[in-house]
């Protein structure tokens, strides 16, 4: 996810990304990252991609909002350059090898998780829910405010929806 990451402020922000490595040598991807790290941490990852962060005099755009119009060519083709991915069966614990059924990415930040159920298997939208409830919440993808911003349960009849991951809460 961090090759996504790059190659979208590489492809969006060329002149940023060039003075940071000016400043920080070979370790800016390093410096990069642990800006980021820092401020999820303080400012959470929606302010984080809504409103990127500084290093020293450069800020960095971590999303671009689609404009109203294609009038302003320039904003509609930085909004052109998100890179949205999708992963199906996601392995976030590398100890259990866990994993979830579906994950959404913008620009190398997971914002969306689904577990994905089917009647075939006799398998529903409880059982979805039940795994979120026995997932470990200090696992990045699932920490409230610093990992995925939503997690969906869904069965080809019904979905569900939260925020926030609190075990059986």
């Amino acid at each position: 996810y961090l090759l996504i990451l790059f190659q979208f402020l590489n492809n969006s922000q060329p002149n940023e990304i060039s003075k940071i490595e000016q400043d920080f040598g070979v370790k800016y991807q390093e410096k990069i990252l642990d800006i980021i790290n820092s401020e999820l941490h303080t400012r959470g990852l929606v302010d984080v991609i809504r409103n990127g962060i500084q290093i020293n005099d450069q800020k960095l755009t971590l999303s671009y909002r689609k404009p109203q119009s294609q009038k302003n060519q320039k904003l509609y083709d930085l909004y052109e350059k998100n890179i949205f991915t999708i992963i199906r069966q996601l392995h976030f614990d590398s100890t259990t090898n866990e994993s979830i059924d579906l994950a959404i990415f913008l620009n190398g930040f997971v914002i969306a998780t689904a577990e994905l159920k089917d009647n075939f298997s006799k398998s529903t939208i409880e059982k979805a829910e039940e795994q979120y409830m026995s997932r470990n919440i200090d696992k990045t993808i699932f920490e409230f405010n610093k990992g995925s911003i939503v997690h969906f349960a869904v069965d080809y009849d019904h979905i569900s929806m939260t925020t926030k991951l609190a075990n059986q809460d």
